[in-house]
């Protein structure tokens, strides 16, 4: 794939957007099939099977054929086959599969809406950013609140110097998304859910209980706790309003529960962030899930933490001393001023400065921020019209997903240790073993022949990954054809030597793809080792080289080999 400019430009009003979804569980079958119901739903991919069906079923009554609709299992093998017909792409996945499909698409010249958060990890959400400016098509995330009056509002208040320098916020949600104790047991998987398909590039793992449909978020390789799945929309206001940079340090004060495998069930974090322009500095707090003393578990299928379990700031139960009538949802935040305190639930609704009556006495301020249409109108109208600059645009939520994310690597270092964050540099600075969770190494996952089907069957489809790979040791240099070699080898099969084999491999991890000439007829092969290497960015200084000769730093070399053979894909 490749990085290039918005391929779609302006689409006629008139015209439906071929759009695909990804992932049509809860989210996409509830929010987002509705959106693009009334666009031309191409494709879905989901990794179980019976989700297909429902799609059908549901897009039937809403005047489509189910039976022009296309269904994958694994989103490279949509892109592989529909990429080219697609407008815009609809990803309402588990967090780990967040930031994949969204670089896939944009590299192609796709529009991308993606659920929050938008991406797993820090340095994706740096990359991500990056591909968006790059490719200038239309991107948003799914948070919705963005888009309504609420923090709009919010932040003509602040910024009119309503409530006079803002200090300090508290953020809290109700939301328990963690765990303690070991895995539950293996179970086999449930017919027609492909979960090689679903752990794609997370650390792999046996099919237990406690992974999906929601319960993804408590768990480090695949979500990102109570704070990923809430933060984005909870702590957008703050993030908004203070015009927030990089934080100096991060710090979880409090923490209940959590393993070596799991997110907390309750934690009390703070971000430190100096002074910026006219914002002074501040102190932001974020409580979630359960108190540390609470006495019963979270409830139900999203983890929520009911009555006097849950761990809210105890700045709300001064104000309610102070006004009874008060009233403070289980998501929302507090905006602590020089002169005021304001409240916003946990979209923005409900904007008011405490006690609600000082609102008669506050200026209201002039509207200075665009209103915009809900988050997913206004995601298919900047399509339409070929626009970047929708409500909540990588280039904004990308950074505010970074800000909530940092809160997982205090959670990594644990209650009452500092983590010093360099933000230019991307690294922490005090506990460098941390900077592991910035950025995660993805699974490497091997390509497989499908022995049960056809030779033509396996060329079509391209690589599947059926199963976890083996490991690849490191160790010495080993001997291959004579020669020592330090890296991986692999030996494509010829037959199949087309683009998706290709993609296969270098996906798989090889420093450099190396084949013979694609020929349409059968000529006898040179003696091995008939290669020829093509290097670029490597070791050597210079230009692109080509040479016939094998060159002296070989043993740093890992290459896929395919000796002449016909092929149906001359192209290559």
């Amino acid at each position: 794939f490749f990085a290039g400019p918005n391929l779609l430009g302006a689409i006629s009003p008139s015209d439906k957007l071929n759009c695909v979804l990804i992932g049509c569980g809860g989210r996409g079958l509830q929010a987002h099939l509705p959106a693009i119901a009334g666009e031309n739903v191409l494709g879905i991919v989901d990794v179980n099977e019976k989700r297909h069906e429902v799609v059908r079923q549901t897009l039937k009554g809403k005047g489509h054929d189910p039976e022009k609709l296309q269904a994958f299992t694994d989103y490279r093998q949509m892109f592989d086959k529909i990429g080219k017909q697609i407008d815009a792409v609809f990803i309402a996945t588990p967090n780990h599969h967040h930031a994949l499909p969204a670089m896939i698409a944009m590299q192609l010249g796709k529009n991308v809406y993606c659920e929050k958060p938008v991406c797993h990890d820090i340095a994706e959400a740096r990359k991500l950013r990056d591909m968006a400016r790059q490719s200038k098509v239309t991107t948003q995330m799914g948070n919705q609140g963005h888009c309504e009056e609420g923090y709009r509002v919010l932040c003509e208040y602040v910024w009119a110097g309503a409530i006079g320098k803002v200090t300090e916020t508290h953020s809290w949600t109700d939301r328990a998304n963690g765990g303690s104790g070991p895995r539950p047991p293996s179970k086999p998987v449930p017919a027609g859910f492909h979960w090689e398909e679903w752990i794609g590039p997370a650390p792999y793992r046996d099919y237990h209980d406690d992974l999906q449909p929601h319960e993804w978020h408590g768990w480090y390789d695949f979500g990102n706790g109570s704070i990923g799945n809430m933060g984005c929309h909870v702590l957008d206001g703050v993030h908004w309003a203070l015009k927030l940079g990089h934080p100096t340090s991060i710090e979880v004060e409090e923490m209940r529960g959590g393993s070596e495998e799991r997110y907390p069930t309750g934690s009390r974090i703070r971000w430190d962030f100096p002074a910026r322009g006219e914002m002074a500095a501040a102190k932001v707090y974020w409580y979630e899930g359960l108190k540390k003393n609470a006495t019963r578990d979270a409830d139900g299928m999203l983890k929520t933490a009911k009555g006097d379990a849950r761990n809210v700031p105890p700045l709300i139960g001064q104000l309610l001393k102070q006004y009874p009538e008060e009233e403070f949802d289980t998501n929302g935040t507090l905006y602590v001023g020089e002169k005021g305190i304001i409240y916003t639930g946990c979209y923005g609704e409900k904007m008011h400065i405490v006690p609600r009556e000082k609102m008669k006495d506050t200026p209201v301020p002039a509207k200075t921020l665009p209103r915009h249409k809900s988050v997913f109108a206004d995601f298919i109208e900047a399509c339409r019209a070929g626009k970047t600059d929708t409500a909540t645009r990588f280039d904004y939520s990308t950074r505010l997903t970074e800000f909530t994310l940092l809160g997982n690597l205090a959670q990594h270092a644990g209650p009452g240790k500092k983590v010093e964050w360099d933000g230019e540099n991307m690294r922490v600075t005090n506990i460098p073993e941390l900077n592991a969770w910035v950025r995660r190494e993805y699974r490497p996952m091997a390509p497989t022949y499908d022995i049960t089907q056809s030779y033509v069957f396996n060329y079509d489809r391209g690589p599947h990954f059926a199963s976890p790979p083996p490991p690849i040791a490191d160790g010495p240099c080993k001997e291959f054809l004579g020669r020592k070699v330090r890296s991986r080898i692999g030996i494509s099969a010829g037959l199949l030597l087309n683009s998706k084999w290709l993609i296969g491999y270098a996906r798989r991890g090889f420093d450099i793809l190396t084949y013979k000439t694609v020929r349409s007829a059968h000529r006898p092969c040179y003696p091995p080792p008939n290669w020829v290497f093509v290097e670029e960015g490597g070791s050597a200084e210079g230009p692109v080289y080509v040479t016939s000769q094998w060159p002296e730093d070989a043993t740093q070399i890992s290459s896929a080999v395919c000796f002449g053979m016909p092929s149906m894909a001359p192209e290559v």
